[in-house]
C-alpha cells in the first residue's frame, strides 16, 4: 500500500505491481531497471508477517549501493516499515517523526475510537 500511494516508481518484491518482477522475481537487474530512490522493508514485528520475498537479494542490492538505514515509517505500534536510501530525507524524516507521534495507540483505543461506533457517526447531510 505504502508503495501504491507513493505515486512515485514503486517495486514491490511481491510482483503485484510489476509484470517483469511476477515473472522474473527480484534480481539486483530488475531493481536496477526501477532505480528506487528508497526502500522500505518491515522492521517491527521483527519477524516479516509476509515470507521474505526478495529479501535477500534487496539487501544485497543496498549493501553495493551503500543504501542506510534513515527511520522507521510507523502504520501502529506494533508495525512499522524502515527506511533505507542512499541520503537522508528531511520529509521522510519528518514523516516518520509524525507517524510514530500519533500511531502510539493501543489497539482497544483504536477499537473503541474507530470501529465500535455506530454507523450513522459517519453519516452526514
Amino acid at each position: 500500500m505504502v508503495a501504491f500511494h507513493s505515486r512515485g516508481i514503486a517495486l514491490d518484491s511481491l510482483g503485484l505491481g510489476s509484470a517483469l518482477v511476477a515473472h522474473e522475481g527480484v534480481t539486483e537487474q530488475v531493481i536496477d531497471a526501477y532505480a528506487p530512490e528508497f526502500v522500505f522493508l518491515h522492521a517491527v514485528p521483527e519477524k516479516d508477517i509476509w515470507p521474505d520475498f526478495a529479501k535477500p537479494a534487496v539487501m544485497q542490492w543496498m549493501e553495493t549501493r551503500k543504501y542506510r538505514a534513515q527511520s522507521e515509517v510507523y502504520l501502529s505500534p506494533g508495525y512499522s516499515l524502515r527506511l533505507y536510501s542512499e541520503k537522508p530525507s528531511p520529509e521522510i524524516a519528518k514523516l516518520a517523526e509524525d507517524s510514530h507521534r500519533v500511531n502510539q495507540f493501543s489497539e482497544k483505543q483504536f477499537f473503541l475510537s474507530n470501529i465500535a461506533q455506530p454507523p450513522w457517526r459517519y453519516w452526514h447531510e
